[in-house]
């Protein structure tokens, strides 16, 4: 039987971190919302780390006992042996303290939230239609009831990394070296086993997530090449705890599951908004998947907030959005590739070359960053409609930039438009910077802030070096 619910304001695809942070936050502001839960499947062994820098984040949005509830205090010592392979023990600063947080039982936490804020939860569900090619319509479910038609006025995928292409249109932007995450519980009884450790392997790495005391289940994750996901998951997280340098002493090794954990930037030509990993997945040597997931869901919230209040934004608002998330992702790629680049013990083997040649690829640079002597605007810059976050919705600000690219009202704090003005009169960068002296809007601030702005706007392609004849 065909049912026809109630009209949204949102329509969530997906039930996890992001999703009921988006959820909640668009319910806390007066919108009606459906959340879609799909029915992912977690593991015992799903674990996620927030620290003491989060803090702010988990208050902001209301979830210091839902982490309480579902975490653990992580231990205080963490041990690493990465870089020129010996051991080294640090004790974590206040800053660094963690909670270890069961995924499966947090997320259950969020959803029984986002009810208690008037969230409409569907689910387990599966979704029998494709999305609206222009982002707002009808979508249709099917539950254990019945199939149900949902209309929304906007609709955010925030379902994971298991994208369904017959959903909508789907494109690989951009993606890291593709990895294998193998997980399992291990109960440990070396007296190593008391504190958390990462160690660079021949074939990948490993973290282990420490129960506290030697006997205790503790958590192993073992990051691998992709290539070799038929192994068995069991043998090969066996193979690297015997040929760890942890000493965790005689082990007991349960059952094991896998995942794709490799970085990758999703997009799609049709207006719909995508949060946390099915926009955007970070490489696992961060470990930060939970903290970024929660930062998305909130971030997104504003957006899509903004969109239901001027439908006509959509489009613009959902392309600000993914320039948003493909920054946030090429930072995050180039901090964990820097880690990769830190272990040369193993750089010949397959593992760890592929990840520095990536490195050598898109980060390297031949020296440190350098201001042309002499500057132009490049063809095709111009005035743009950009947003700012104001509160519980984004304005319309206008910046510069090239079409299709990102669009910039201001650079660390230095505003363009008086700045591209300076270049188009003085042309020679000393001359920009002495002009700047005199700029009401630039005055204040000092040459290394001016460089620093003007180094930016060459790295976005807006200004291009001018050349300088004899």
């Amino acid at each position: 039987m065909l049912r026809l619910r109630n009209h949204f304001d949102c329509l969530v695809i997906g039930a996890g971190p992001s999703a009921s942070v988006l959820a909640m936050t668009l319910s806390g502001w007066g919108r009606k919302v459906a959340m879609v839960e799909l029915g992912r499947q977690l593991n015992a062994w799903d674990l996620d780390d927030v620290c003491d820098l989060d803090r702010p984040l988990l208050k902001r949005l209301g979830l210091g006992a839902a982490i309480r509830h579902a975490g653990t205090s992580c231990p205080r010592r963490r041990l690493l042996l990465w870089g020129d392979g010996r051991a080294s023990e640090q004790k974590l600063e206040k800053s660094d303290y963690a909670l270890r947080v069961d995924r499966e039982l947090f997320d259950l936490d969020l959803r029984n939230m986002a009810r208690a804020l008037g969230v409409e939860v569907f689910g387990p569900a599966r979704l029998e239609s494709a999305l609206p090619e222009d982002g707002r319509g009808m979508v249709e479910i099917s539950l254990a009831g019945g199939k149900i038609r949902l209309r929304a006025e906007t609709i955010v995928l925030a379902c994971g990394r298991r994208l369904d292409p017959r959903l909508m249109p789907l494109v690989v932007e951009h993606s890291g070296p593709e990895s294998l995450a193998l997980q399992a519980p291990v109960r440990a009884l070396g007296q190593r086993a008391r504190v958390d450790a990462v160690e660079a392997l021949p074939f990948g790495f490993l973290r282990w997530r420490s129960a506290g005391m030697p006997g205790a289940w503790g958590r192993v994750e073992v990051v691998i090449d992709r290539e070799r996901q038929d192994e068995d998951p069991v043998e090969v997280i066996a193979e690297a705890l015997e040929g760890s340098g942890i000493g965790f002493g005689e082990i007991e090794l349960d059952d094991a599951g896998r995942r794709e954990a490799g970085a990758r930037l999703v997009g799609s030509r049709w207006p719909v908004f995508m949060a946390g990993s099915s926009a955007a997945t970070l490489d696992p040597v961060l470990g930060r998947d939970l903290a970024a997931a929660l930062a998305d869901g909130e971030n997104c919230a504003v957006a899509v907030n903004t969109a239901i209040e001027s439908p006509s934004l959509l489009p613009a608002l959902v392309a600000h959005e993914r320039r948003r998330q493909e920054q946030r992702y090429r930072e995050e790629l180039a901090a964990a590739l820097g880690l990769y680049l830190g272990e040369a013990r193993f750089s010949d083997l397959p593992f760890w070359r592929r990840r520095h040649e990536v490195v050598r690829v898109e980060f390297e640079s031949s020296g440190e960053p350098v201001v042309p002597e002499r500057l132009r605007v490049a063809e095709r810059v111009g005035r743009y409609q950009t947003f700012e976050r104001r509160g519980a919705r984004l304005e319309t600000v206008i910046g510069w930039g090239l079409p299709g690219g990102p669009v910039k009202e201001s650079v660390h704090r230095v505003p363009v438009e008086p700045l591209i003005g300076l270049v188009e009169q003085a042309e020679w960068t000393d001359d920009v910077v002495g002009l700047a002296a005199q700029e009401p809007k630039l005055f204040m601030y000092s040459r290394q802030s001016l460089l620093q702005a003007l180094f930016e706007l060459c790295r976005l392609g807006l200004l291009q070096a001018e050349p300088i004849l004899d």
